[in-house]
């Protein structure tokens, strides 16, 4: 019998809560759980497992939706994008083991850690047919898999916890990335066994865990059993990729494919099958969000220094700029796009990801307060006072988002209604394959294949099939998954798998201090290569910050063992042998 409920997680938590607290007191050793489970509530039955596995839904939710979404972070620290209204700009002050947002982040994925370790070990004791368990525990294993992917692509060698924890525990140890991406595997090779093909949307799926464990067996060097994976996942008769409109806005010319792939709740229609997993966030749904917060997140803050040609503002924010704030909602400038995904990546004239309706210039946008010089004309960048903050361009149908409760025209749409969103998609399987047939060498004409199914979907000419490199994929990467993948993770898992293969100079053992990933950086990202100035502070990298800081809270509180820091900060010297 469990001793106590996850909602109140005081024991069954207490191991990573002794890692995430800032502070440990004695206290925290003696709980006093404020309910426990009885054995007719505990979570060994199918129905127990099944309210587990909806909160893991829930914790992917977060991934992608509401304020400081996840996937955002890890846009601002890759070649796309920079912040702007926010921290960390220079990562050399600002990321360090004390900074909130890595111990956030830290704490909320032992936190969902923690959940799929109490599915897997309650699948283990279930009360129910072979099958039934096999494939509860198979869904536990995508979910340690997906968020274990996550953190040895922040943090390198962090503790491997492939159990529930009831009692205390101060001996943590740190283990190896490659030792994760082994035991990893090993679970998604058991899952893939298991796992229905078809679930409800929001649940985890066949083609997820095949699609996760092809990213594991490229970080492993497995780059044919990638192929295969992948493979296996686009032969699959349940899934094409959408070349015809589809679902709410089809009827509509102005529109095409690629916004029907975004627009609100058209990720999970059952005729898109294009969709491998997604999670849904609709209003009523359990653990759902007020809403999905794009417009806020990642528009720029246009209303506010631009300037008319009487240098007076010309724009303005709330209802006296109607209809244009429901249009666009009310950004905060946070983030700003590099030269290489707003202007560089886009070559080809006719591709639909880089035209409306989909990608709008600022130029679309016009000066809305009444009574100014420039009432009703195009924005013009040369009269913006900061065109960080306040000028940048609008992937408008991965960003703008409607709100049913707000109707245009009738209040302010400033932060965007919810919307259902994909976790993995049939377009990232094809650049997953191109990925590894690259690794593999000889295979040009498959990779380039494989890109250009892509391409001639978004309308863009096809790359000719002649030495198709890493910079290729990651750039159809870029023009296709923008806020879908994990942008930075992603990079540092092909600058692992580059420095694995000893290739261009690259290499495991100095990876901290040369890797793909800050090389991209310098070469992508101008504001970082010329190390720009803004507002006093300055934006600033080093090869280092491929992983993070294991926050020192998490060091500090497991007085038993060491848990070990990564090269560049404070507390490295004081490394042990990882567990490989």
């Amino acid at each position: 019998m469990k001793q106590i409920t996850l909602k109140k997680h005081t024991v069954a938590c207490l191991a990573v809560i002794l890692m995430i607290v800032p502070s440990c007191k004695k206290g925290w050793l003696n709980p006093n759980p404020q309910s426990f489970l009885s054995p007719d509530n505990s979570y060994n039955t199918k129905e127990g497992i099944q309210s587990l596995l909806v909160r893991c839904s829930e914790g992917l939710r977060l991934e992608f939706m509401g304020r400081g979404c996840r996937v955002n972070i890890d846009y601002l620290a890759s070649d796309m994008g920079v912040q702007v209204n926010g921290s960390p700009r220079d990562f050399v002050t600002e990321l360090l083991p004390s900074t909130g947002l890595v111990k956030q982040l830290w704490d909320d994925q032992y936190q969902e850690i923690n959940y799929a370790n109490t599915v897997i070990s309650s699948s283990k004791i279930l009360n129910a047919p072979d099958a039934t368990k096999n494939e509860s525990l198979s869904e536990g294993y995508f979910y340690l898999g997906y968020w274990y992917y996550k953190l040895i692509n922040t943090w390198g060698d962090v503790p491997l916890i492939t159990e529930e924890i009831t009692q205390p525990k101060l001996d943590f140890h740190t283990s190896t990335k490659r030792k994760i991406i082994k035991t990893m595997i090993a679970n998604l090779e058991f899952a893939i066994q298991y796992l229905p093909q078809d679930a409800p949307n929001g649940s985890t799926n066949l083609g997820a865990a095949e699609q996760l464990l092809s990213k594991y067996y490229l970080q492993a060097g497995r780059f044919q059993d990638a192929v295969n994976m992948t493979t296996r996942i686009i032969s699959n008769s349940k899934y094409a990729l959408m070349k015809r409109r589809f679902g709410s806005d089809a009827a509509d010319a102005t529109k095409n494919v690629m916004w029907d792939l975004f627009h609100k709740y058209n990720a999970s229609a059952a005729t898109n099958t294009e969709k491998i997993m997604v999670v849904q966030d609709y209003p009523g749904i359990s653990g759902g969000t007020s809403g999905s917060e794009r417009m806020r997140e990642f528009l720029t803050e246009w209303y506010k220094n631009n300037n008319d040609t009487k240098g007076k503002p010309g724009t303005i924010d709330g209802l006296d700029g109607e209809p244009q704030i429901s249009f666009t909602g009310r950004g905060i400038g946070k983030s700003k796009k590099t030269v290489y995904f707003a202007y560089t990546l886009w070559k080809d004239k006719n591709d639909l990801r880089h035209n409306a309706p989909n990608w709008l210039p600022m130029e679309a946008l016009l000066y809305n307060k009444k009574g100014t010089a420039n009432y009703g004309q195009p924005l013009v960048r040369a009269r913006c006072v900061d065109t960080l903050r306040g000028y940048d361009d609008i992937v408008f149908n991965k960003i703008v988002v409607d709100d049913e409760f707000k109707p245009k025209g009738q209040g302010l749409n400033i932060l965007g209604g919810t919307m259902d969103w994909y976790v993995y998609r049939l377009a990232e399987t094809y650049l997953l394959r191109a990925e590894a047939y690259v690794w593999l060498t000889g295979h040009d004409k498959e990779a380039a294949d494989d890109i250009n199914a892509i391409r001639v979907r978004a309308g863009a000419s096809p790359i000719p099939a002649t030495s198709v490199s890493i910079d290729d994929v990651l750039d159809e990467r870029a023009r296709e998954l923008f806020i879908e993948e994990f942008r930075k993770i992603e990079l540092t898992r092909i600058s692992y798998i580059m420095a694995s293969l000893n290739k261009n100079g690259y290499t495991l053992n100095n990876i901290y201090l040369k890797n793909y990933y800050y090389d991209r950086m310098m070469a992508k990202n101008q504001f970082y290569k010329t190390q720009m100035l803004y507002n006093t502070k300055q934006y600033h990298i080093e090869p280092y910050h491929i992983y993070w800081p294991v926050p020192q809270s998490v060091i500090q509180d497991n007085t038993l063992y060491r848990i070990n820091q990564n090269y560049g900060y404070v507390g490295y010297e004081k490394n042990v042998t990882p567990e490989d």
